[in-house]
């Protein structure tokens, strides 16, 4: 599978359907008639469905993008990041490296970890307040669980993508001396 197309799949659809599948549940939940309309038009409620998981998704990569320019600048004087950035860019080597392909991978990865730090605030959101509305006896222990999730996963996911930005800088930085 193209990294592009794979990129696009856990970084954006994945993340923006995570973050939205509680609401959906929601919606189910406290409007029976979504299921009448589904079943009469299942194509175009899957079809907005997925155009909705793309839009929240590209919402959070670009947050995600804003993000990594920030480290890159906390990180240009250590690791000469934007001279290194655009050196590699500019290189061109067949066969091509082992490093690049990592590289790809470690960004795949980073953004993964940045979406899904945003993701993970609408999914755990939405069980807090899909655990409010049922009526099972240990309602409380899941709100509380998941509004603690709605605060913890978020940071968890962000300082892994710290994390993937400091192995990128210097991974790149490495294989622009070697080369």
């Amino acid at each position: 599978m193209p990294l592009t197309f794979t990129r696009s799949i856990v970084a954006i659809l994945l993340p923006g359907g995570v973050a939205t599948i509680p609401w959906i549940f929601l919606a189910m939940d406290q409007w029976p008639q979504a299921a009448d309309i589904y079943a009469k038009h299942d194509a175009l409620v899957a079809g907005f469905l997925f155009g909705l998981f793309v839009v929240i998704g590209k919402i959070f990569e670009t947050k995600g993008s804003n993000i990594e320019s920030d480290w890159d600048k906390e990180r240009e004087i250590e690791f000469s990041v934007k001279d290194n950035w655009f050196a590699y860019l500019a290189r061109s080597i067949n066969p091509e490296p082992v490093g690049h392909r990592y590289i790809g991978r470690m960004v795949t990865s980073m953004y993964f970890e940045l979406t899904m730090s945003f993701a993970t605030i609408g999914f755990f959101t939405g069980c807090a307040y899909l655990s409010f509305l049922s009526e099972l006896e240990f309602r409380p222990l899941l709100m509380l669980g998941s509004l603690l999730l709605a605060f913890m996963a978020p940071k968890y996911f962000r300082d892994h993508a710290k994390d993937s930005h400091k192995v990128l800088c210097e991974v790149r930085q490495k294989i622009n001396t070697l080369l």
